[in-house]
C-alpha cells in the first residue's frame, strides 16, 4: 500500500519516534506550553500507531476493501493534521491528555468513513 501515513510511519521510526513536524509554537504558561507539547507528540504517535494498524490489514484485503482502506487512510491524515495544527495549549491539555478512542471517534464521526461502512454494507448484502 502506498499511503503518505505508511512513508511517515517509516519517517517517524527512523527519528526515533520524534513529532515528524517537530513541535509547533504553543501558546499557553511555561508549564502549559511543555505539558501540551508532551501531550501533543502522544497524539501525533496515536495517530501514526491507528495508522499503522490500519496498513497491516490492509495488507490482506481484497481490492475493493484495499480502496476503502486507502480511503481510511486520508481520513487519519486529514484528522491529525486538523488535531495537530492547534496551537493553543489548553487544546492539547483538555481535549487529549487522556488518549483513549479520540482517534477511532474522530474517524467514525467522519461524514466519508461513514459512506465508506455503507458502501463495505452493500458490498456485502448486494
Amino acid at each position: 500500500m502506498n499511503n503518505p501515513i505508511t512513508k511517515e510511519l517509516e519517517i517517524w521510526q527512523d527519528d526515533g519516534g520524534a513529532d515528524p513536524e517537530g513541535l509547533i509554537l504553543i501558546t499557553g504558561s511555561p508549564a502549559q506550553m511543555e505539558w501540551a507539547a508532551r501531550i501533543r507528540q502522544r497524539v501525533s504517535a496515536e495517530f501514526i500507531r491507528v495508522a499503522a494498524s490500519l496498513a497491516t490489514e490492509a495488507r490482506h484485503d481484497h481490492h475493493d476493501q484495499q480502496l476503502d482502506s486507502d480511503d481510511i487512510a486520508r481520513i487519519i491524515e486529514e484528522k491529525r493534521v486538523q488535531t495537530l495544527v492547534h496551537w493553543e495549549a489548553a487544546y492539547f491539555i483538555h481535549e487529549w491528555q487522556q488518549i483513549t478512542s479520540q482517534v477511532q471517534e474522530l474517524i467514525m464521526a467522519d461524514h466519508n468513513y461513514e459512506a465508506i461502512v455503507i458502501r463495505r454494507r452493500l458490498r456485502q448484502h448486494g
